[in-house]
């Protein structure tokens, strides 16, 4: 399964959005070869972590979550058409005191915070449901929560 974290960060003094990148391509590695049954083949995460000024958040979205099954997507800049096939995708932000936390943690709090976020978010599976067999989507779940006791993040 293909694994990526697209992310909007603000105020990257601490060069959190290096830890992050690390971090997406130790789990991309982790889950490159991992077959769910055909089911997913791409697992992208929305991560923004902001602190937008009030009365500016609705320029944050929130994505819900997504499931593609087969779609041609045309870039609007090269023109370039590109295939999404099998893809769920959603959004985890971090804002408020878990933005200061982030933000001002150790690269191994830091790392943990998001390692909890996405453990959190993996509930955003069970919506699936009814598109995919639910062992494929434990699966999942049992093999991200492998990576992170791997890594010693929960």
């Amino acid at each position: 399964m293909k694994f990526s974290i697209a992310l909007t960060i603000d105020g990257d003094q601490n060069g959190k959005a290096s830890l992050i990148n690390d971090f997406s391509e130790s789990m991309k590695s982790f889950l490159k070869n991992r077959d769910y049954g055909g089911c997913i083949h791409e697992w992208l995460i929305l991560l923004t972590i902001v602190q937008p000024p009030a009365g500016y958040e609705q320029l944050f979205k929130f994505h819900n979550p997504k499931y593609t099954e087969n779609k041609s997507r045309k870039n609007r800049f090269t023109g370039e058409v590109y295939q999404i096939f099998k893809r769920f995708d959603y959004s985890i932000q971090l804002s408020g005191d878990l933005y200061s936390r982030f933000m001002n943690g150790t690269s191994n709090e830091s790392r943990k915070i998001l390692a909890d976020e996405i453990l959190k978010s993996l509930s955003n599976f069970d919506g699936l449901s009814k598109k995919i067999e639910i062992d494929e989507i434990e699966n999942v779940k049992k093999d991200v929560r492998l990576f992170f006791e791997e890594q010693e993040l929960v």
